[in-house]
């Protein structure tokens, strides 16, 4: 079945690619909430896709708005990464968030998600967001990702995007991003709901303790390292966590 997203995201205008547009566009409450499973399930239709932007559109977008204020400290990225991007719900918000500002030096946008009907939606947003940019697309599961899959990108600031996906099980984070990181200039930022079971705030706190104690398998200076609680804005009063990071991996 196709996802008539595809075309409306293609032929909107430049103003209207925003995250409020977006949700008020496809948000539709058909249902299929429980078969989301608390939002860490593949998702196969696009029906489920509206289901999820229904029932937990408000909550992403009140943990970004909470890390906005530490998105001025984020330098213009060459290449941005965006892990478990599902619809591109992170892209709209951090283009929101920033004003665009994040996406004006974008060259190499690199998606990953095993969904393969949220990662059309996905790459079309991207398109729209960063129409100067490669946009690759991986339809896999992180575990499955290869080195082979990560592009040769252009030299400069790459932003590791990780929305309510670096905090799930079934996957080794540190494994995951030796495999994507490169030398250079890194940030990155991974906001979830805070809580300590099924991974949760203990697995970021496990990836940020191996970044800061030089526990990966290249040299790397830390600048700065920061974990965040916070209290979302939504109806429910929802916990979050953030954890930036930035830091220069040496060649060699």
């Amino acid at each position: 079945m196709s996802d008539r997203a595809i075309g409306v995201i293609s032929g909107a205008a430049d103003s209207d690619i925003n995250f409020s547009w977006f949700r008020h566009e496809f948000m539709v409450d058909n249902g299929l909430k429980d078969t989301l499973k608390s939002g860490h399930v593949v998702i196969d239709t696009a029906d489920k896709l509206d289901q999820y932007l229904y029932t937990y559109g408000l909550m992403i977008e009140s943990q970004w708005k909470k890390v906005g204020p530490l998105l001025g400290d984020v330098k213009q990225p060459t290449v941005l990464i965006d892990y478990g991007c599902g619809q591109g719900l992170a892209g709209l918000l951090l283009k929101d968030l920033t004003q665009g500002r994040l996406f004006g030096a974008v060259r190499d946008i690199l998606l990953i998600e095993p969904s393969a009907v949220a990662l059309a939606r996905a790459e079309a947003l991207y398109r729209r967001i960063a129409p100067n940019a490669t946009v690759t697309i991986v339809c896999k599961r992180f575990d499955a990702l290869s080195e082979s899959d990560v592009p040769d990108s252009h030299a400069g600031e790459t932003l590791h995007v990780f929305s309510n996906s670096l905090d799930v099980l079934g996957f080794d984070p540190l494994k995951l991003l030796a495999k994507t990181m490169r030398p250079g200039a890194h940030t990155i930022i991974s906001t979830s709901h805070d809580r300590t079971f099924n991974g949760g705030t203990p697995q970021i706190e496990r990836v940020r303790a191996a970044f800061d104690n030089q526990s990966m398998p290249f040299d790397l200076t830390i600048q700065q390292s920061t974990l965040k609680n916070f209290t979302c804005d939504n109806p429910s009063q929802s916990k979050g966590v953030v954890w930036l990071c930035q830091l220069e991996i040496e060649d060699g």
